[in-house]
Formats: C-alpha cells, sequence, structure tokens
C-alpha cells in the first residue's frame, strides 16, 4: 500500500494501451501531487508475455496501492488506462475511500458502446494501423515488424482486459472528475467525453479541451498544468 510521498497526496497514473510507466517520463511532481506511474504485472519490455487479465483481476492488483487509513490519494488514467481508472474509482467508492480526484484522459465510456470491444471486432492490422495514426507508435518505428511483434501482444492483451468492462450504465464515483481530450482528436472527440458528468454530482464534473490529437500536442506531460489549477479539484469531496 502507499500513503503521502513527504507530505503530498499520491497521483496514480495509468498509461494507455501497450504503454508503460514510460508513457509519463517527463511528468513533473507538484507541490501537492507526487506522481506514482502505474504498470500492471507482465507489461513490462523483457517480460516473456503479457498476463491475460480481466477488469476484476486488474483492479485487484491495482487495488493494492491504494493508500491505508483512508489517506488522500488522486489518479489519472488516459485512453485504455481511463478505463482502468474508472473501474478502480469505483471500486474505492465501495470501499468508502474515494480518489480525492479523478482524470480522465481520452477516453470515450463503455456504455451504451465499447470502442474496444468494437476494434477487436476489426482484427489486429486495423487495430495496429489506428494506433499509428493516432500517434501511439513513434514514425520512426512504425514500420518494423520487428517492433510490431514486440508491442502487438502487449497491445492485443491490453484491449482485450479493456473490452472485458461492460458497464450497462455510468458507474457511481463519488470523487470529482476532470475529463479531458484533444482538439483533433479523430477517436475520441471532445463531445465524446461528457457521458463521464454522468458518474458523479452535480458540479463535480470539468471538461478542458488541449491543442493536439489523441496524445495532445507535446505528449501526456501537456496534462499536467491542469493538476496545478486549483479550479477542477477545489476542496475535498463532499457528499453527493
Amino acid at each position: 500500500m502507499t500513503g503521502t510521498v513527504a507530505g503530498r497526496i499520491p497521483l496514480f497514473l495509468l498509461p494507455p494501451a501497450a504503454g508503460s510507466a514510460v508513457s509519463f517520463d517527463g511528468w513533473p511532481d507538484s507541490p501537492e501531487l507526487a506522481a506514482q506511474p502505474l504498470e500492471l504485472p507482465g507489461r513490462r519490455f523483457g517480460d516473456p508475455a503479457p498476463l491475460e487479465l480481466d477488469l476484476a483481476a486488474a483492479v485487484d492488483w491495482l487495488d493494492l496501492h491504494r493508500p491505508a487509513g483512508g489517506a488522500d490519494w488522486a489518479l489519472l488514467g488516459h485512453s485504455m488506462g481511463g478505463l482502468l481508472a474508472a473501474a478502480w474509482a469505483e471500486r474505492a467508492t465501495a470501499a468508502g475511500h474515494p480518489p480525492r480526484l479523478l482524470v480522465l484522459s481520452s477516453v470515450t465510456p463503455p456504455w451504451p458502446r465499447s470502442q474496444a470491444v468494437e476494434l477487436l471486432a476489426a482484427g489486429p492490422d486495423e487495430l495496429w494501423d489506428r494506433m499509428i495514426r493516432l500517434g501511439g507508435i513513434p514514425d520512426e518505428l512504425s514500420g518494423s515488424r520487428t517492433f510490431r511483434r514486440l508491442i502487438e501482444p502487449r497491445l492485443l492483451a491490453d484491449v482485450r482486459l479493456a473490452a472485458s468492462w461492460q458497464p450497462a450504465g455510468p458507474p457511481r464515483l463519488d470523487c470529482p472528475i476532470l475529463s479531458c481530450s484533444g482538439a483533433d482528436d479523430a477517436f475520441v472527440p471532445p463531445a465524446a467525453m461528457l457521458g463521464w458528468a454522468a458518474c458523479t454530482g452535480p458540479g463535480r464534473f470539468r471538461h478542458r479541451v488541449l491543442p493536439g490529437g489523441h496524445f495532445y500536442r507535446s505528449g501526456l506531460v501537456d496534462l499536467h498544468p491542469l493538476l496545478t489549477d486549483p479550479e477542477p479539484a477545489a476542496g475535498r469531496p463532499g457528499p453527493r
């Protein structure tokens, strides 16, 4: 379990499909938040194969990192990591210890339709091409068969994991939610993010649109200034 870090609130960072803690390289700490990237088991480079996890197993593992004793914590997930973040926040809400802030980045709510299910149905080639178009694969590696053989098993395992969460409707998340999207994201247009508002109470949802596409203009570090803005996360969560 994780507690406060030198008096700061731990901010757990969950990467996109086939991503890793490297996705958050260059992510600075702030006076209030201590960045703590997380990777699911079997997702590190050099692991023999990614573990095939369903949503319940993934959240079981994530919940081991929730601070003990009711201490404050915060949570940010990008793309598939956003789905994991929302599912973890749902588990924590049920346990009476929701995050102080949930940041959902570039991820469509999985109800009434799951984009992950649609991607699986489209097949591996379409999934790989989509990753390239979204900017999730560096240009210099997009045509490398060796790189694809290395990454594709992790990508498929993560998309299958995301597809395993198909709630009938909005989960109850007893925390403020800040949703973020890229103005030019063709996969998750800004309007698609607004459905997350149904997960929390009145006045506890905010949406910000940033320049750029699915990974913004300069990468996920573009999200950091939003977390130093007191407006989206002002105050502690109150009763719903």
